[in-house]
């Protein structure tokens, strides 16, 4: 499954004729460039993970921040009134305090990027496109001061996910650790709020790791959009809910403030032991099919609710409204079908799509998008 949730509403629309329409040439407009952090600007993906199941994560201690019910039900939706506010405002400020030293900055000899640690015996989950490859040295800065050594371990390209593991001589009884629990994503929302923290523009003594508010916009197996705001250098830092626990990893800027994508927490769930034993998968570097499509909600059909601008689809000339009939000549009738297809192409294979467009079937010819650096 790719997405669900999104808000587009479905207008039915009838076949007629047929016309063919070609990609322009190609080019990419990026909101952030990339200088010397991890972080990149690209557009939205359309991916299927590859995962294995395997054992959860190990079972460690739980560090869920207390919040009531009625605060808890303040988060699930848009504040009614002043008290409202207020009594989000106060528990954002606790949960704050709460989870800030546990979002470190993390150094490699390619660059800097973001991380949280998940457990006292020192697990960071951070983006793939940040850890890389297994076994590379890395540098973790604590908000408290503390600099630490580390070891990349495993990462899963395909959907930009990667883990750490800090130096066991680090892990000092009198000074613990700080730590945040691990949530389930596949609790979440439409339209929640939730918090991206992470150190944008990379990691400064004199600041602790900045916390930002924003909504759910989609969700998927291996993809979240929130509102929240992301810069480089919060590549890798945790999304957490109202409850503190992290429930996502930052992977990309989107092309607006409306589609920041994020890695599912369960996704490091479904393939913890692939990660700690230091496998590497899904290619080299992120490298997973998108097209940049949103599906449209209440509708029958592939119809497509949004194309997120700088995708394949985008350059292609895909629209909202397009109904996609066929891939490659397979028929398509759900959304899906389409999400599968797109899953099964190599990033670079030029695709035909037949798609009913204003009472009328046209063909549009595509190259398949690759998740990584544009």
């Amino acid at each position: 499954m790719l997405v669900q949730n999104s808000k587009i509403q479905h207008s039915p629309m009838a076949a007629e004729q047929t016309s063919i329409v070609r990609p322009p040439s190609p080019r990419l407009s990026l909101r952030g460039q990339y200088r010397g952090t991890f972080l990149a600007s690209f557009s939205w993906l359309l991916l299927i993970a590859t995962a294995l199941a395997a054992d959860p994560l190990p079972e460690i201690a739980a560090n869920r921040l207390q919040i009531s019910p009625a605060v808890e039900k303040l988060f699930l939706a848009a504040p009614r009134n002043s008290d409202d506010l207020r009594a989000m405002q106060k528990h954002t400020q606790k949960l704050s305090v709460a989870v800030t030293p546990a979002v470190v900055g993390i150094r490699l000899k390619g660059g800097m990027g973001s991380g949280v640690i998940i457990s006292p015996d020192g697990y960071v989950l951070s983006a793939g496109h940040v850890t890389g490859r297994a076994n590379q040295p890395a540098t973790i800065f604590l908000a408290d001061g503390r600099r630490l050594s580390a070891t990349t371990l495993g990462a899963n390209h395909r959907v930009d996910a990667g883990l750490l593991k800090i130096a066991s001589e680090h892990l000092d009884g009198d000074k613990p650790l700080p730590f945040v629990s691990i949530g389930n994503s596949e609790n979440l929302k439409y339209g929640q709020w939730c918090f991206a923290v992470g150190h944008p523009g990379g990691f400064r003594e004199d600041r602790l790791p900045s916390v930002r508010m924003g909504r759910l916009l989609l969700q998927g197996e291996n993809v979240i959009v929130t509102d929240c705001t992301l810069v480089g250098g919060d590549s890798g830092g945790p999304l957490l809910s109202a409850a503190g626990e992290v429930v996502g990893i930052h992977s990309r800027i989107g092309e607006g403030i409306e589609a920041n994508l994020h890695i599912p927490v369960n996704v490091f769930r479904k393939d913890w032991e692939r990660f700690a034993r230091g496998e590497v998968w899904g290619g080299p570097s992120p490298g997973g099919p998108f097209l940049g499509v949103l599906e449209a909600e209440n509708s029958e059909e592939a119809e497509i609710g949004r194309v997120v601008l700088g995708g394949a689809a985008a350059r292609a000339g895909i629209r909202k409204g397009d109904v996609v009939l066929k891939f490659n000549d397979q028929p398509i009738h759900h959304f899906s079908e389409l999400v599968t297809a797109v899953a099964e192409c190599d990033p670079g294979q030029i695709v035909r799509l037949s798609v009913r467009r204003n009472a009328k079937n046209i063909i549009v010819e595509l190259e398949v998008g690759s998740f990584g650096f544009q």
